[in-house]
């Protein structure tokens, strides 16, 4: 009798699901980020890095969603702990016209990998730094 129930539970719970097929935020064309743009992903950067007064961006390209949501790639370049620049580093951050959160920047090997793979599936051209 329990199984039965037991079953007779699953089946009433697992009726309710159903699969969901998310959408694909269309992304717009890349742009040149505006000022807006750069002091949103400035502001996004003092919370990551060790020395975000001394953040150089030589490269940022910007695409916006149907969303509204606005996708980052580009390079960072700032001060690591010794005082000594790092070297451009590549990142992706993504927010709208008001915040911008850094998903990732690529420090490492791997995380290069990561973030470039990042930035092809968003449409950005390869980064190469």
């Amino acid at each position: 009798m329990r199984g039965f129930l037991l079953a007779a539970a699953t089946c009433l719970g697992l009726s309710g699901c159903q699969t969901v097929t998310q959408q694909p935020d269309e992304v717009t064309e890349i742009y040149r980020p505006t000022t807006k743009d750069n002091s949103a992903i400035a502001d996004a950067f003092e919370k990551v890095l060790k020395d975000p007064d001394s953040a150089r961006f030589p490269v940022i390209y910007a695409r916006k969603a149907q969303s509204g949501l606005i996708y980052y790639c580009g390079f960072v370049n700032s001060r690591n702990s010794y005082g000594g620049y790092v070297g451009n580093q590549p990142f992706f951050a993504m927010g709208d016209d008001r915040f911008v959160s850094v998903q990732k920047i690529g420090g490492t090997e791997i995380e290069k990998i990561v973030v470039t793979e990042m930035c092809r599936r968003k449409g950005f051209p390869p980064l190469d730094g």
